[in-house]
């Protein structure tokens, strides 16, 4: 692969993937030994067949093999086989069953594990290997993840393996894995993308343990190249990993590729599923995350003991700007199939909607500087080519501190970097909340991570795992298995004006079907009550219906003070729902002051002109003459061609003049 790491160290980058990055054993062993143990539980008999790889470097002997199946930590064995064989010379394999009685099934909120031990007594010599198992359905069926036999959602994090300070691919100890995986399940996430490379062992079993779901890619899957060794390397990438890792439970899906186009890569990728599904045919594979090669004719899931790529769900990756606007928050809650449509409207003529994965999405916070560096000097590591790329980025921030003031808003840097976690927390919530409401998901894979990574804030902890102010909280509120997701539009209008409210309830199969009282309200900031309706909720019966019912969505004036206003919902009996709460905003034209001096109009868009003289605002079109007295207002469709534009607005602003700059882009 040809990895992320550049020196000097950038923003967005990792350290290359190669060499060695785990511990390496030296294994005293007999000539007759144990090489791999291959298990195959079946979830619903309690069956497990078993292939017991063998290796003899002596002559053919006689040997004896004792298996044993306990649950994990317990000492009694619930099944147990013994079995006289013929080892022969070099590699053998021998297959046998075994049958658990009363099996339990790995759940994400009772993992139960067995430990499964093969021991060879022979005549040179003897030989034992363990190895965990658990019992555990995954697949894709009837629209919708299903564990075990029940759908779920999938509220889930990409983790990146390679993002540990210091040294970036291994932990300066092993409590940082551990804390990784406990915020995760600690945050209700469900399910980790284990991206850019695989998952440690450690890693693995910890989620073993823990209940959490892995879907795992491997170090050839991101932006690789067509060469003459592609076909090999790439092979043996996702195999390895495969044979590694397959007795894991919690590892329910292989991921080939990620944002790969269409071409040689994709192609041999999607010809391999039969190889690979010869080294596994117990697990999901995913073909592609976020599906960049655009071809609607192969799926993008292949279930256990499938061949073929089955499944037309959607995999989409989306980063749109925040915060996000109305047409935004409109295309997260209505996707349809492709995801060039988000942002661009729908289009009539468009195939029907099918569900939908949103494998990335994520918003992130500046990453605080002056904490890491005071943790670099901690460790004693400041050194290091991470600390330096700190300290470089700090001391710009610092320029920036005094040249913008920013001490006027701010105290000191760190209620800078505080605030900005606290409106990525804030953002978030409100971004979530639209694609939690889209009838159409299935899953989502945010790229809010359990860690900042690759240099930008994109976690709930830290860099260092010390958490972000308001993250973690926000994270638990989203993980809700029953949610309100109330939206008001617009949320900032003048009083007298019709907002449209709309409430949706999640519901992730928790409230039984049925009719549910609820409570809509609308406050005022003091608390009083300026609005309340009562409705009926109703639950469809049957597992095809979506998880998401809009259940309110109607037009109300509100004619109030200007300021702050609460939309309120309840359910007021059969569950507690998370969420329900949304805040708008009223302003007052009457309080608004008067324009007096001149808007000098730099832009071309006919209905904003429109709406100023419908005010009464004197406008007209910037000349070639400065203006001190007047505002130069750039909208709509500035035109960003013209160098020479930047130029003439520094000359307006030296006379004295003022400049209004509505366009983000221009800015």
């Amino acid at each position: 692969p040809h990895g992320m790491k550049t020196y000097p160290v950038t923003p967005n980058y990792a350290y290359n993937a190669g060499g060695i990055i785990e511990a390496v054993e030296l294994t005293l062993a007999p000539p007759v030994r144990i090489t791999m143990l291959e298990t195959q539980p079946e979830w619903q008999s309690g069956e497990v067949a078993l292939r017991i790889h063998l290796r003899n470097y002596a002559e053919e002997t006689d040997g004896v093999l004792e298996v044993c199946v306990t649950p994990w930590r317990e000492a009694h064995p619930v099944s147990a086989v013994t079995r006289t064989c013929r080892v022969t010379g070099g590699d053998s394999v021998i297959a046998l069953t075994l049958q658990v009685p009363q099996h339990r099934l790995w759940e994400i909120a009772d993992p139960a594990l067995y430990q499964l031990t093969v021991t060879l007594h022979a005549a040179q010599g003897v030989d034992r290997c363990s190895q965990r198992f658990g019992f555990r359905d995954f697949r894709y069926a009837d629209g919708f993840f299903c564990l075990n036999g029940r759908r779920i959602m999938l509220y889930g994090t990409l983790y990146i393996m390679n993002n540990y300070p210091i040294s970036c691919l291994t932990p300066p100890d092993d409590t940082f894995p551990r804390r990784d995986i406990e915020v995760m399940k600690l945050a209700g996430f469900n399910i980790a993308r284990v991206c850019i490379g695989a998952a440690s062992r450690q890693v693995l079993d910890l989620c073993d343990e823990i209940g959490l779901l892995v879907y795992e890619e491997h170090a050839g899957a991101w932006l690789m190249a067509d060469s003459p060794w592609f076909a090999r390397r790439f092979d043996r990438a996702i195999g390895d990993v495969i044979l590694r890792d397959r007795h894991h439970p919690c590892v329910v899906a292989w991921g080939l590729l990620n944002e790969t186009a269409d071409g040689a890569v994709f192609r041999h990728a999607v010809a391999a599923l039969p190889l690979l599904r010869g080294l596994d045919a117990g697990r999901m594979f995913i073909l592609s995350s976020g599906r960049w090669d655009g071809d609607p004719r192969i799926g993008s899931v292949s279930n256990p003991g499938s061949c073929r790529w089955d499944t037309q769900m959607q995999d989409i990756h989306s980063y749109p700007e925040v915060p996000h606007s109305p047409q935004t928050i409109h295309g997260l809650r209505t996707l349809r199939v492709e995801a060039a449509a988000l942002f661009g409207g729908e289009d009539p003529e468009a195939p029907a909607p099918t569900p939908v994965l949103m494998s990335e999405y994520g918003v992130c916070s500046a990453e605080d500087y002056p904490r890491c560096l005071r943790q670099y000097e901690w460790y004693g590591k400041t050194h290091t080519a991470d600390a330096r790329f700190y300290q470089e980025q700090y001391a710009g921030f610092l320029r920036d501190w005094t040249q913008w003031k920013l001490d006027a808003c701010w105290a000191r840097p760190e209620g800078y970097f505080a605030a900005s976690q606290r409106l990525q927390a804030a953002l978030w919530r409100v971004n979530y909340t639209a694609i939690q409401a889209n009838p159409l998901l299935i899953g989502s894979l945010s790229s809010v991570s359990p860690i900042d990574a690759w240099f930008h804030g994109c976690g709930i902890l830290n860099h260092f795992r010390e958490p972000k102010s308001g993250m973690l909280e926000t994270a638990v509120d989203l993980a809700a298995p029953l949610r309100w997701c109330l939206f008001t539009e617009p949320w900032h209008c003048y009083r007298g004006s019709a907002i449209k409210f709309e409430a949706v309830l999640v519901n992730y199969d928790i409230l039984p079907p049925g009719r549910y009282p609820a409570h809509l309200q609308v406050l005022r900031a003091d608390g009083s009550l300026c609005w309340e309706r009562r409705i009926p909720v109703d639950i469809p019966a049957g597992d095809h219906a979506p998880f998401a019912h809009p259940v309110f969505a109607e037009e109300i004036t509100i004619d109030g003070p200007a300021g702050a206003y609460c939309f309120l919902a309840t359910l007021e009996s059969g569950a507690a729902a998370n969420g329900g709460e949304v805040l708008f905003y009223l302003g007052d034209a009457a309080e608004m002051p008067p324009v007096t001096a001149p808007l000098l109009l730099c832009g071309d868009d006919a209905r904003f002109e429109q709406w100023l003289a419908a005010r009464g605002i004197t406008a007209r079109h910037w000349g070639d003459q400065p203006d001190a007295t007047g505002i130069v207002l750039v909208y709509g469709r500035a035109p960003h061609g013209q160098p020479a534009l930047g130029a003439r607005l520094l000359q307006h602003l030296k006379c004295g003049g003022r400049v209004i700059c509505l366009d983000g882009d221009f800015l």
